[in-house]
């Protein structure tokens, strides 16, 4: 169980997400534009979602509100976005079409989400928020910009001697998926 993130800490890489995306981080992101409010918090939803659902990243990527079934909380997973420049959708790893259940607890947070999603980016969950041709690597990144923040902190409350320690991240983004089965 020590090998798998607590629903703590991955709340934590949301909020991080967040608030580093936005600029309203303590380090803010000097070369990027920082996203519009609702589009940082839609994004900063995913590691919540793939913890919630066992997606893997591409799969979580490709999900469309139309994959969504909000009354049996399940995402038909038929496709992930491949790992290429530009928006190619392939089958699943392994062609492993398949439902993924969703936790209950995150059911409020998934129709925000597909409500989001319908209205914004023509149901796409998670579409790339700066336009990127390359969303798979540049998820990567905003990942990894989160991690940093979340470590930054972290480190900061260590050496101020702070009472509250904010956690850090020290998991792949993908053991958001083994969370999930844990």
């Amino acid at each position: 169980i020590e090998d798998v993130p607590t629903l703590e800490v991955v709340s934590a890489l949301s909020d991080a997400i967040y608030r580093r995306e936005t600029g309203k981080a303590s380090s803010p992101n000097s070369r990027l534009r920082p996203l519009d409010d609702a589009v940082a918090r839609q994004i900063s939803a995913m590691p919540m979602l793939r913890t919630a659902s066992g997606l893997r990243h591409c799969e979580a990527l490709a999900v469309h509100t139309s994959r969504v079934n909000l009354e049996r909380l399940t995402i038909g997973v038929d496709r992930q976005l491949l790992r290429l420049p530009g928006w190619h959708l392939a089958p699943p790893k392994h062609n492993r079409i398949r439902e993924a259940f969703v936790w209950p607890m995150f059911e409020e947070r998934l129709r925000e989400l597909v409500e989001w999603a319908d209205v914004n980016t023509d149901g796409w969950l998670f579409a790339p928020p700066r336009n990127d041709t390359w969303w798979t690597e540049n998820c990567d990144d905003l990942w990894e910009r989160a991690i940093d923040l979340m470590a930054a902190e972290h480190e900061d409350a260590l050496s101020n001697n702070l009472r509250t320690i904010p956690p850090s991240w020290t998991w792949l983004p993908h053991y958001t998926r083994h969370t999930y089965g844990s």
